[in-house]
């Protein structure tokens, strides 16, 4: 008996409890697109190159998204008072995300219109109001003829690939189609880095904007084929104090250039950490103190849950440097209630999940790194038991005789 396991792959996703009721601030996305098959169920989800999030709700009809004759509504929650990146997508089975979606910018609030014939997104028109859709719009013409290659090699495979699955086959053509499917897979994977290539090639000559810098993010994540890579360094050395005026250029330099890993025992990877107020400080600021870095997220209930025995152990020592470093982007960091107004330090490095999070592998939120006075790594913990009375992190800091 064959086993297949296919995995819908959504990045990192932040699943939001279900709601009672439709939120006051949500985004709609109603289309016509001609030839779009009946029972896809359409959807869309917040993304910003480093994270995506996806909201469910309770009181939403089971039909949300679904295609008749070729038209289809979205409900999506949106819960920010800024205009946000979104994508429409294809939800297929066996294909990622990243295969089968499109673009656009909304504001709170909005709704959003698409137009179209057939399944290539290349073809497809978004129209929205906010702003950075106008900015947007320049992109959908780059390289159109190489997304289009693109996107027709992904449809050729998926097709194949759910052809296969449902074919009656001897053993002998399982083999030969297994073969056919991993052509047709490393064909899509070469045109996708021809449509990449093209891209970074028409960058070169447009303006740098939020746009820009988001569609950059995108293309540089884990994945990137070292082809791409090597371009997008290019032209990240080509347009460096542009690209840096922007917060994200430090995470587009965190993934092109990685800190070195910390070591247990030997000097502290440092980098520069900002706070609220836009000032610059850095690890070593603190030599002759112990500092303990908090490593945080926005969504992370056990991180915020910490805070007030994070404060006690703050009361009973008061002269412990600690440094809460937020790992999400800055517009979630900056308006994250929690965090402000607290007696420590509050601050953030832009690299994300890439920068100082990765060079300490704080792959789960809270991650607590303590470093000694003279600046070296001493120990790492995850989870806020240890500010408890007596508990490891003091026996450590001030051992019993």
């Amino acid at each position: 008996m064959r086993k297949n396991v296919y995995l819908l792959l959504l990045g990192c996703i932040y699943a939001i409890n279900a709601l009672a009721q439709l939120p006051e601030t949500s985004i709609v996305v109603k289309g016509h697109v001609e030839g779009l098959k009946d029972s896809i169920i359409m959807q869309v989800y917040e993304g910003n190159g480093e994270q995506f999030r996806v909201f469910f709700h309770k009181s939403l009809p089971d039909d949300n998204g679904m295609v008749r004759d070729g038209r289809f509504t979205v409900i999506n929650s949106y819960q920010d008072t800024v205009p946000g990146l979104f994508y429409l997508f294809i939800p297929d089975a066996f294909s990622s995300i990243s295969e089968m979606r499109i673009p656009f910018y909304a504001n709170p609030g909005d709704t959003v219109y698409v137009e179209g014939k057939g399944m290539l997104l290349a073809d497809w028109k978004i129209t929205s109001k906010a702003k950075l859709q106008e900015e947007l719009s320049d992109y959908y013409p780059v390289a159109y003829q190489e997304h289009v290659n693109y996107q027709k090699a992904v449809m050729d495979y998926l097709d194949y690939r759910k052809y296969r699955r449902n074919a009656t086959m001897s053993d002998e053509e399982w083999d030969y189609s297994g073969k056919q499917l991993e052509l047709k897979k490393a064909i899509s994977d070469s045109l996708k880095i021809e449509y990449q290539l093209a891209q970074l090639e028409a960058m070169k000559k447009m303006p740098i904007n939020t746009v820009w810098m988001q569609k950059i993010g995108v293309m540089c994540n884990f994945f990137t084929k070292d082809k791409v890579k090597w371009a997008i360094k290019d032209l990240y050395q080509t347009r460096m104090r542009e690209i840096n005026r922007y917060p994200e250029g430090k995470r587009i330099l965190a993934l092109l250039y990685p800190s070195p890993k910390a070591e247990l025992g030997k000097r502290a990877v440092d980098g520069d950490l900002m706070d609220l107020q836009g000032r610059t400080y850095h690890l070593s600021d603190f030599k002759g103190k112990y500092v303990l870095l908090d490593f945080w997220s926005t969504s992370c209930g056990p991180c915020i849950a910490a805070i007030p025995s994070m404060k006690k152990f703050k009361e009973r020592h008061p002269d412990m440097v600690i440094v809460s470093l937020c790992i999400d982007q800055f517009k979630y960091w900056k308006t994250n209630r929690h965090y402000q107004n607290l007696p420590w330090y509050n601050l953030n490095d832009g690299g994300g999940q890439l920068g100082l999070a990765k060079s300490y592998d704080a792959n789960a939120v809270p991650t607590y790194i303590l470093i000694s006075p003279e600046g070296n790594y001493v120990n790492k913990w995850v989870g806020q038991e240890i500010f408890q009375e007596n508990g490891i992190l003091e026996q450590l800091l001030y051992p019993q005789p």
